[in-house]
C-alpha cells in the first residue's frame, strides 16, 4: 500500500463494510422465497452448489448473496471479497475488483489477493464438477505464476478440459457402482485483466474421494 491508499482504506473501507451488510440484508430479504423454496426441495444436501447457485443467481442480486455466503463461509476468501460470476459443471468465473486495501506498494492488486481469488475460481469448480456423486474435495497443492500487474476488474476463469470431463465421468460412474474414489484433479485458472489479457495463472491440484457406495 501506498500512503494514499492507506489513507483512502481508513475513510472507504468503513463505508464499503456497512454497504456490503446492507446489500447483503436486501438480497436475503429478496431472495428469501428462492431460499425457502431451495430449503425445502431436498436439493442442499447432495447438490449444495448446483442448487443454491440455480435457486438464486437468477434473482436481482443473487449473486451477490452466493458470494456473500461464499466469503462466510470461507473467512480468509471473504477478506477480498470476490464476486461470483458464473458456476457451472464446467467452467467458473469469479471476479475481483481492485480496491486501496487489496493493492500492494506497486499500486496493483496484491499478489495473495488475486491467489486468493483465483484458488476459489477451481475450488468451485472441483466442487460443482463432483458433488453429484458425492465427491469430497480437498486441495492439496497450488501453484501461481504472475505474468504482469494487475489492475481494475479481473476475471478468474477455471475450465475443465475435454479430458477431465471424461475423468469426472469416470469417477461418477465408479461411486454410482459403489466403488471407492480417490484421484487428483488439476484445475488450471487463468486470471484475466479487463483487456482479456493473462495476468495471472494459478493450478490447483484437488484430491476427490468418494468413501464408496452408491449415490443417486
Amino acid at each position: 500500500m501506498t500512503v494514499t491508499d492507506v489513507a483512502a482504506t481508513a475513510v472507504l473501507y468503513p463505508l464499503f463494510l456497512v454497504f456490503g451488510v446492507l446489500q447483503f440484508i436486501v438480497a436475503l430479504v429478496i431472495n428469501t422465497p428462492a431460499l425457502v423454496a431451495w430449503a425445502l426441495s431436498g436439493k442442499a444436501k447432495r447438490r449444495f452448489l448446483e442448487s443454491l447457485w440455480g435457486a438464486v443467481h437468477k434473482q436481482p442480486l443473487g449473486r451477490e448473496l452466493i458470494s456473500t455466503l461464499m466469503g462466510i463461509l470461507s473467512t480468509y476468501t471473504g477478506s477480498v471479497s470476490p464476486f461470483i460470476a458464473q458456476v457451472d459443471a464446467t467452467e467458473t468465473l469469479v471476479q475481483l475488483t481492485e480496491r486501496p486495501w487489496l493493492r500492494n506498494p506497486f499500486t496493483s492488486i496484491h499478489a495473495l489477493a488475486i491467489a486468493n481469488a483465483a484458488e476459489l475460481a477451481s475450488g468451485l469448480l472441483a466442487t460443482r464438477a463432483t458433488e453429484h456423486f458425492g465427491g469430497r474435495v480437498i486441495v492439496t497443492n497450488i501453484s501461481v505464476a504472475y505474468d504482469r500487474k494487475a489492475r481494475g476488474v479481473i476475471s478468474c476463469h477455471a475450465q475443465l478440459t475435454p479430458e477431465q470431463v471424461r475423468q469426472v465421468e469416470s469417477m461418477a460412474s465408479s461411486a454410482q457402482a459403489g466403488k471407492p474414489v480417490d484421484e487428483s484433479l488439476v484445475i488450471q485458472v487463468n486470471v484475466l485483466d479487463s483487456k482479456k489479457e493473462i495476468v495471472s495463472r494459478l493450478q490447483a491440484t484437488w484430491v476427490v474421494r468418494v468413501s464408496g457406495g452408491k449415490r443417486a
